[in-house]
């Protein structure tokens, strides 16, 4: 091994060219299945990283749209509350299923997943 070599350079991952040496301790905390894809039928991590680019691409663009959607969301309920006294509970629901949307938007494009999130994969459901 040369000094430029890290030391675990051929243990982490072979020859996919993405996988992040500390994917193993990532993916552990990250609490979507990350079961090799299942709802898509493969995995990520058998993609080349030109198409996982493409991907990433893709949800950088809607996580950005459903970020401000989330904004305009919390305005919407901060004037429901003002005026009920009491928040709107199908909009709270929508908004907890939308936030974990984007925690696995972003859980993809940091490479803390392989699995890909909606609309290759379910949307996420948060029981009350």
């Amino acid at each position: 091994m040369t000094e430029n070599t890290p030391p675990n350079a051929s243990e982490n991952g072979g020859g996919n060219g993405y996988h992040a040496a500390g994917a193993e301790s990532a993916e552990a905390g990250f609490s979507g299945s990350d079961e090799g894809g299942a709802a898509s039928g493969t995995k990520e991590g058998d993609m080349p990283l030109w198409q996982r680019c493409l991907y990433m691409l893709g949800y950088g663009i809607l996580a950005y749209i459903t970020f401000w959607v989330l904004i305009v969301m919390a305005i919407v309920q901060l004037i429901v509350v003002a005026i009920d006294k009491k928040p709107n509970a199908d909009l709270r629901r929508f908004a907890r299923n939308t936030v974990q949307y984007l925690w696995e938007l972003l859980a993809f494009l940091v490479f803390a997943t392989d699995d890909r999130p909606f609309p290759f994969g379910p949307f996420p459901s948060i029981p009350d």
